[in-house]
């Protein structure tokens, strides 16, 4: 993304007196993004994050994709693309983004959501499936599976889980990262250091893949 996406954003924000907070809530994102696009810390906003930023400021989404730097390609001569066409397009060149929660689960009692305090974003490479993903920093390390703390976990949380598996749960109120082992008839959250059963674990969700979080 060029600096240019982040001016753009700013103008128009300023120009229809919003704030950020106001912005983040009218496109479906919270103030740090926001924050993230105008001073480019965030390089790569997803085709829906532009779709809605577009929607919230009024504007064409055409301003804001020109402003990012991207190619929009060539469609038929003949004919515009319809809406279906353009937003695959825009799919197709920017990578999804996933959501980091502030803890994890992110369901929380009552139905609600952990707080959203950013966001990242998977190549196609990290493209196992269309189901949903969701990312936390890892609250803790171990060998076994390689795991760093501070790094995010990508979780797929309505994965079913198999023997060998790494998963993430939660076990007497803190994380616990391990592979799912199945020894003997029972089933087992494995590490370097521990080994507690599955029954024990609440929320256990399959780890997609580790990322490390740059400083």
């Amino acid at each position: 993304m060029t600096n240019e996406l982040g001016t753009k954003i700013r103008e128009l924000r300023k120009a229809r007196r919003l704030t950020q907070e106001e912005l983040g809530e009218r496109a479906g994102r919270d103030r740090g993004y926001i924050a993230g696009l105008e001073t480019c810390r965030i390089k790569r906003p997803s085709a829906e994050a532009l779709l809605n930023l577009a929607e919230a400021l009024g504007v064409d989404i055409n301003v804001l994709y020109k402003a990012a730097g991207y190619e929009l390609g060539q469609f038929a001569a003949s004919r515009s693309p319809s809406l279906r066409e353009y937003v695959q397009h825009l799919v197709d060149l920017v990578p999804p983004d996933v959501p980091v929660y502030s803890s994890y689960p992110a369901s929380v009692g009552g139905g609600g959501k952990a707080r959203v305090t950013g966001h990242i974003y998977r190549t196609p490479s990290d493209e196992v499936n269309a189901n949903p993903v969701e990312a936390y920093i890892c609250q803790t390390s171990g060998l076994e599976p390689l795991v760093m703390k501070g790094s995010y976990l990508i979780v797929e949380p309505t994965a079913p889980l198999e023997h060998n598996d790494v998963i993430v749960c939660l076990y007497k109120g803190s994380m616990l990262v391990g592979r799912l082992r199945k020894i003997a008839e029972g089933l087992y959250v494995e590490n370097n250091e521990n080994r507690i059963p599955l029954e024990q674990c609440e929320s256990p969700g399959l780890v997609r893949w580790v990322q490390t979080k740059l400083k």
